[in-house]
């Protein structure tokens, strides 16, 4: 830990933890005891103590003649635990040949009720990487219990296995720290300050996920991966020195039994702050989701509606308050207690008064935390309320621009927003009710009748209309008595020369999945076809059909019946356009009995209201929102500030998209104003430090680079005791000039960069690029292609063939890259007469190739026509 983080932390790093008590027999299989304690499980493999693979310590365990499923190690624990009590079992496990393989750890029990096998955790492993794997274990035995075992085993017989620093730990016993008055954060005008003599202090850290959605059990926050005692140590090595840890209220009563408060969601909560207080970084307890259900945007629930009585979902939050101020009123490890999030109420004023009833009872128990309010969503909600209270930390949320904070997230849905924060010629996107709908473009019809699903190439449009930023991909019918149907598509940026900039969307709408939390796939990104929206711009007839089948995936999107114009919008797929710039939408479209005008892709271009100015995404669009929202408050009245979340898609941090500048202003404005924050958040897909979807935090998925920029904050630093913040430093240099953006090239079979070896005869099939395809059926006839890049850097790679039954299945296509030669195997018997993906590679500027070669095969053919490069930012 940094030292100046534990000055400003007082004597909280040094505050006696009590430590969990391992159950386990030699759990980390260290000599002398080696694997005492230990047995085959499943079977009878060789247990030995091994120094060839080590999570911790001099030895490990290593698992060998498994010679059939699920064999595996166990350890017997029915003499060390007791009934009626929850346990948290935790295993290191490496795969030591082969993978990747499923590797368990669980719980065998044998009672009255008969065997059963409760899997706490399950991952596909890799060979060669340590993995931790974990759960958490409640012991309810029916009637007399015979035997219990933890145990580690895989389906896969054959495989070696390794084994480390297993642990069974019971419920820690807490006790408050206690100390004076002056170790507690507390605020002091503009500042937080703590100690004698009192130390400005900023809470800078990240927020700890600890909350479910209505209608989820418990169990998903306390067998949750997001986050373990390792993480908090992780937080303090990063230089943070607090977490908001996000409360969840059903941790702590159930609905059905108000105001009976679970041991069990104490004992969690007291492991929390043991884990924070040995790690040395303080807590923030922020009440995430409050009784009556989650808040936020777009909230329906009855908090603000069934009154504040007994009983109500008002008066229960106010009572868990007081009990946790009661239980937690002596432990300066809890920083404050944030009392609800993103609260939704009829109005400022409701809310006002609400918060305050909260504040007075809190005081009824704890005068010595901070209590912390935020901004509510109401519509007159602009700022924190100001409460009657001399102990309070105002906060309010920020992710100006939230549209491009959240691109290519699949919690929102929302694409890419053509955002690049820093480029003065890149604007903030205007809110949807600040613009009004202006000029269509329409790109050619596609042919009356019925067609198969075909390629449509856009026309060029050029946005030369100051008052226009939001241009809105959309589906058009016209004047179609039969159907047009729509699938994926992609949108292009071209500079004033007539140079692709960027795709700027690559997309495949798609019915959003119950687990969208697990896709991680963004090219294409599957837009949410609910998210669609209709306009009738003529005509009285119409509508909108979420197909079940597509040219890609399972879904596609049609129009039937218009007796005039009528467009399916995708405004979660709007984005920002710049003047003198020309886009192109292009994509998959199918006819059937088509009529009229039939159907095209193409943009609605959205106008400003007269009161929008077109502002750069840049610094100062930054500072001025963040002055906005919180700054100026704290300024005007006096009072500390803090930014609960603040953060960036991890989709963002590339140069390009400039999430990591975005973060690195937002950290020297906190410091230049004295607020504190906390990122959202330590783990998570869609907003995450670490990105991994499955398990623990993974140092293999972890954005390093953000890390690094929270290490280098200085905590201690105040805003002065409420004095003006000291004037802005002189702008830095300019930064260098980007690296050179290459252009997309495109080589067919009639380009003079195409030379082939042997005999290619000329196709018969339909779909060719342009007006050539070639084949052969003699093995080892090469046909290569040869492009002329304009600058270094990554390209997609496509190529376009036609489809037929006698072609080959195999057909291997050698892409020379930076990195030396890589071969790609596609199926030429079908996806023909289409740009197909062959994958992303970076390359040399100059001359590049792509070879393909007859792989053979007995009255087999293979097509050369055409690839291309679209160079990928």
């Amino acid at each position: 830990m940094h030292t100046r983080s534990l000055l400003a932390l007082g004597l909280l790093a040094l505050s006696p933890t009590v430590l969990a008590i391992n159950l386990l027999v030699s759990p980390g299989f260290e000599p002398p005891d080696g694997t005492t304690g230990w047995i085959g499980y499943g079977g009878n493999p060789l247990i030995a103590p091994s120094t060839e693979a080590i999570h911790g310590g001099a030895q490990s365990a290593l698992i060998v003649g498994r010679t059939s499923t699920y064999m595996g190690i166990a350890q017997h624990i029915l003499d060390k635990v007791q009934a009626n009590t929850a346990y948290d079992l935790r295993a290191w496990v490496r795969v030591r040949q082969g993978g990747p393989i499923a590797v368990a750890l669980g719980v065998k029990k044998v009672d009255g009720a008969g065997t059963s096998y409760t899997t706490l955790d399950s991952r596909t492993l890799p060979a060669g990487k340590w993995v931790k794997l974990g759960g958490y274990y409640r012991y309810k035995p029916t009637g007399t219990a015979t035997q219990l075992q933890v145990y580690v085993n895989s389906p896969t017989a054959g495989v070696d296995l390794f084994v480390d620093d297993l642990s069974l730990t019971p419920p820690v016993a807490y006790t408050p720290t206690g100390g004076p008055d002056t170790d507690y954060v507390h605020a002091a005008g503009r500042d937080l300050v703590v100690g004698d003599p009192a130390a400005p202090l900023r809470l800078i850290g990240t927020n700890f996920t600890a909350y479910g959605d209505t209608g989820e059990s418990i169990d998903t926050i306390l067998g949750d991966k997001n986050f373990d005692q390792e993480d908090y140590a992780a937080v303090a090595a990063a230089g943070m020195n607090v977490v908001r840890l996000n409360l969840w209220y059903l941790m702590f009563e159930n609905d059905a039994a108000p105001y009976v408060y679970k041991q069990e969601g104490w004992d969690w909560l007291n492991k929390q702050i043991l884990w924070a207080r040995q790690a040395g970084v303080r807590l923030t307890l922020s009440m995430m989701h409050a009784q009556c259900g989650y808040q936020s945007n777009g909230y329906t629930g009855t908090f603000w509606t069934g009154g504040s009585g007994t009983g109500s979902c008002q008066d229960r939050l106010r009572a868990l308050w007081t009990a946790i101020a009661g239980r937690y009123k002596n432990e300066p490890t809890v920083a404050s207690f944030d009392l609800m999030n993103e609260a939704l109420p009829s109005n400022q004023a409701q809310y006002t008064a609400y918060i305050q009833t909260l504040v007075n009872a809190i005081r009824t128990q704890d005068s010595r935390h901070l209590v912390q309010v935020q901004t509510c969503f109401a519509g007159d909600c602009e700022v924190p309320p100001l409460l009657t209270d001399s102990n309070v930390l105002y906060d309010f949320h920020h992710y100006d621009s939230w549209r491009a904070s959240s691109q290519l997230s699949y919690g929102g849905g929302n694409g890419d927003s053509n955002m690049r924060y820093g480029d003065a010629t890149s604007l903030v996107l205007p809110y949807t009710n600040d613009t009004t709908v202006g000029t269509l473009w329409e790109n050619p019809p596609i042919p009356t009748g019925t067609t198969p699903w075909t390629w449509y190439e856009g026309a060029l449009f050029t946005l030369n209309s100051p008052n226009v930023i939001r241009v809105m991909p959309v589906f058009i019918a016209n004047t179609n008595s039969g159907k047009v149907t729509f699938d994926d598509f992609q949108v292009s940026e071209y500079d004033p020369s007539g140079n692709l900039v960027r795709v700027v969307h690559n997309v495949d709408p798609e019915k959003k999945p119950s687990t969208w939390y697990l896709l991680d796939t963004y090219d294409p990104f599957l837009s949410y076809t609910s998210l669609t929206t209709t306009q009738r711009l003529s005509g009285t007839t119409g509508g909108r059909v979420i197909e079940n089948t597509g040219h890609r995936g399972t879904a596609s999107i049609s129009i039937s019946n218009a007796n005039g114009k009528y467009l399916v919008k995708l405004p979660n797929l709007d984005f920002s356009g710049r003047q003198g710039y020309s886009y192109r939408i292009s994509g998959w479209i199918k006819g059937t009995n088509a009529t009229g005008g039939t159907g095209a892709l193409g943009f609605q271009l959205q106008n400003n209201k007269s009161y929008v100015v077109a502002t750069p995404y840049d610094r100062d669009f930054l500072e001025d929102s963040l002055l906005t929202y919180g700054f100026q408050f704290s300024i005007d009245h006096n009072v500390p500030i803090n930014i609960g979340e603040f953060g960036q898609s991890p989709r963002n941090f590339t140069p390009e998209r400039g999430g990591l500048a975005w973060i690195a202003d937002t950290l020297d404005l906190m410091a230049e104003y004295g607020a504190s924050g906390q990122i959202w958040t330590w783990h998570g897909s869609a907003f995450g430090i670490y990105t991994n979807i499955y398990g623990y935090p993974d140092p293999d998925a972890v954005n390093q680079p953000l890390l690094d920029l929270f290490a280098a904050q200085d905590t201690g630093s105040g805003s002065g005791g409420g004095n003006p913040p000291p004037p802005p430093p002189p702008p830095p240099p300019p930064p260098p000039p980007p690296p050179p953006v290459g252009t997309e090239v495109i080589v067919d079979n009639l380009d003079a960069g195409f030379n082939k070896v042997g005999t290619w005869n000329e196709s018969s099939v339909s779909g060719e690029y342009a007006a050539s395809s070639l084949v052969n059926a003699t093995l080892g006839n090469t046909a290569t292609w040869t492009a002329n890049l304009t600058a270094a850097g990554n390209y997609a790679v496509y190529a376009w063939w036609g489809a037929s039954s006698n072609r080959v299945a195999n057909a291997p296509y050698g892409i020379a890259t930076a990195a030396g030669t890589s071969t790609v195997t596609v199926d030429q018997k079908v996806n023909g007469g289409k740009w197909n993906l062959l994958g992303t590679y970076a390359f040399n500027a100059g001359a590049t190739t792509v070879t393909l070669a007859h792989p053979g095969g007995t009255g087999l053919w293979s097509s050369a026509d055409a690839v291309r490069f679209v160079p990928v930012p």
